[in-house]
């Protein structure tokens, strides 16, 4: 009888039932937050604000009013920008219709002093690193110990002598 060798076949089985349940229960979780965050990107990507000064169109129809920590300005007034959806902006504001719509959005969002993109949100990306580390570590944490509980236990063993 090999106790070594039935140890570590127990060990990979025990390490496939733990990530595939790690797996499992942790699936909705992560599809969630990317789909959230995928969502949020698409969004952000067909809104373009204007200072409400310039607001063209109808509240709550046209364009919606929110406040926005923007990076240049200090007054109060400009904190609060009136973003359009990309094909509203087109109709009430003509005068734009010869640029692109990437050509646009960067022009609109540095004359608000906001970042062109939002910085991408890495909480789906390190939610599923982390689960990927306990889905790996633990068992190889547990192969470690075993590992050398085994090395120390050898050290017990009756070395026998040839005759």
């Amino acid at each position: 009888m090999n106790l070594k060798r039935g140890f570590f076949r127990l060990w990979i089985l025990l390490s496939a039932i733990f990530v595939i349940a790690v797996g499992i229960f942790s699936y909705e979780n992560v599809k969630n937050s990317f789909d959230k965050q995928i969502a949020l990107n698409r969004v952000i990507a067909l809104l373009m604000p204007i200072q409400c000064e310039g607001a063209r169109g109808i509240k709550n129809e046209d364009y919606n009013i929110y406040e926005t920590v923007s990076e240049t300005s200090k007054d109060e007034k400009s904190k609060i920008l009136c973003w359009y959806e990309l094909p509203k902006f087109r109709k009430l504001y003509a005068e734009y219709n010869d640029i692109k719509d990437a050509d646009l959005k960067r022009r609109l969002y540095e004359k608000v002093g906001l970042p062109i993109t939002p910085d991408p949100s890495p909480v789906p990306w390190f939610l599923l690193l982390q689960l990927i580390a306990l889905a790996l570590g633990a068992p190889l944490i547990l192969l470690g110990i075993g590992a050398i509980v085994g090395w120390v236990f050898s050290g017990f063993k009756n070395k026998s002598t040839p005759n």
